[in-house]
């Protein structure tokens, strides 16, 4: 068992009991632990119920009539019920899954919540309220709390020598600048393992060739824009070049087209595989997702791009054991737009998964990409067939190009445009240069199969 906190000591060796004499029982209940700490207004438990905007005074009238009338109050020692148990056991289960080693108010607090079997968990379903919106709060008040800390430690590790120092010696200004950069490059490792940089592709003039799709991008600039909902999802089928309209949307801010609140955004793409690899034990997931998040929250100018969002939800990543999946730990920071999702998914995609997720979905304004036309097809791979020309080693005439749009829309059912025409683009390019290998082969043989032949008859003329 682990040990609890001071507050949470003094609760139930103590304020529990003193609420059990007061009401004259034999036993100290759930109920006589939450009332003391409402009464007391003690720990991260009792902030809950403010950030909550919950009324405590409603929670202590409906104890008190589940109690009963007070009777004459009891000076024996009073024991705790048979819940008790079971109650700490579930507080470990909490501390364990938030990563903490200790118990405190909050985790006895979850613990109550938990099991339906008593009056603070009809209190909180009565509020519309369930066992993850209640952990959430506890998680934020948490981070609150080792923010303020380190905050105060890092204060005190300044004395008046070293900072006379900072402004009279340059070595060690030079010093503490290097342990900043250190500890920034620390900082940026979740970020570095688990998310791609798209927007630095750009700065290495590895520009992105997006055409026909200016309606799009503007509206997703106009949802980015905006101070709240302000994450966009792409939907279509596939193939339509949903993700080629975020890389439009990255050029956009690299040739200072954007607004001025998105021309600082930096786009950086989540390898959800990389993120839920090596993931065996509870909580292993939760902890990467939130270090990451703290990044994020860090560093206001990123902008998180996830392909196949519809996978965080329920699939994949929706933990059997009992544990969060990637979606419900967003949904807290989302909320307070604390962080920016562009997300791109399948429209049939989009409906099973994250329709029926009510609360992940109003976070979220739709952009639909639809298939392009014939004509705005063709003009699609006029503007990317110079990158495949040069690939290939060959050259694409309109004509060319106008055939394999209207092909590929006439007989290949199972794609959409412009991504089968693409293909086929491609397929063209690959087959001409293996084609031109092969003859480049067969005429090297004839040459030589002459030259051979020429010299065969040579030496029978000598």
């Amino acid at each position: 068992m682990k040990s609890f906190s001071p507050v949470a000591n003094k609760v139930l060796m103590f304020y529990a009991k003193d609420e059990a004499r007061q009401f004259g029982c034999n036993q100290i209940l759930p109920e006589h632990i939450i009332l003391s700490i409402l009464n007391k207004k003690l720990g991260i438990a009792y902030q809950v119920f403010e950030n909550l905007k919950l009324d405590v005074n409603d929670l202590i009238q409906e104890i008190m009539k589940f109690l009963g009338d007070k009777t004459e109050p009891t000076l024996d020692d009073i024991p705790f019920s048979g819940k008790y148990n079971s109650l700490l056991e579930l507080a470990e289960i909490e501390a364990n899954s938030l990563h903490n080693d200790y118990i405190g108010t909050e985790h006895l607090l979850l613990s109550m919540v938990r099991d339906s079997e008593n009056v603070i968990s009809a209190f909180f379903k009565k509020s519309n309220l369930t066992m993850m919106d209640v952990r959430f709060v506890v998680m934020d008040l948490q981070n609150q709390k080792k923010s303020s800390y380190n905050n105060k430690i890092n204060m005190d590790l300044f004395d008046s020598k070293l900072l006379d120092s900072i402004f009279n010696d340059e070595k060690i200004f030079n010093t503490i600048e290097e342990k900043n950069s250190k500890e920034q490059r620390k900082q940026s490792s979740f970020l570095q393992k688990y998310c791609r940089d798209l927007t630095k592709n750009v700065h290495e003039n590895k520009t992105y060739s997006v055409f026909c799709r200016d309606k799009e991008i503007q509206r997703i600039i106009q949802i980015l824009s905006r101070k709240t909902k302000n994450n966009p999802v792409l939907t279509g089928e596939p193939g339509v070049g949903k993700t080629a309209v975020v890389e439009g949307l990255i050029q956009y801010i690299a040739d200072g087209k954007a607004p001025s609140c998105l021309s600082k955004k930096r786009i950086l793409s989540l390898d959800i595989t990389a993120l839920l690899a090596g993931t065996k034990f509870r909580g292993d997931f939760e902890e990467r997702m939130k270090k990451m998040l703290d990044e994020i929250y860090a560093d206001k100018n990123i902008i998180l791009f996830i392909d196949e969002i519809h996978t965080i939800i329920g699939s994949g990543l929706n933990g059997s054991d009992g544990s969060m999946n990637a979606a419900n730990i967003l949904k807290p920071a989302l909320s307070r737009s604390e962080i920016q999702i562009i997300g791109a998914t399948t429209t049939q995609e989009y409906t099973k998964y994250i329709e029926k997720d009510a609360a992940f979905e109003r976070r979220f304004q739709v952009v639909k990409i639809e298939e392009p036309s014939e004509e705005k097809s063709v003009e699609i791979l006029q503007g990317i067939k110079s990158q495949y020309e040069q690939y290939h080693d060959v050259k694409y005439d309109d004509d060319v190009i106008k055939a394999i749009v209207k092909l590929s829309k006439r007989y290949i059912r199972d794609k959409a445009l412009p991504d089968k025409a693409i293909d086929i683009l491609d397929e063209v390019g690959a087959s001409k240069k293996i084609l031109e290998e092969k003859i480049n082969y067969e005429l090297n043989e004839i040459k030589e199969n002459i030259n051979k032949l020429v010299c065969e008859k040579d030496e029978l003329v000598e």
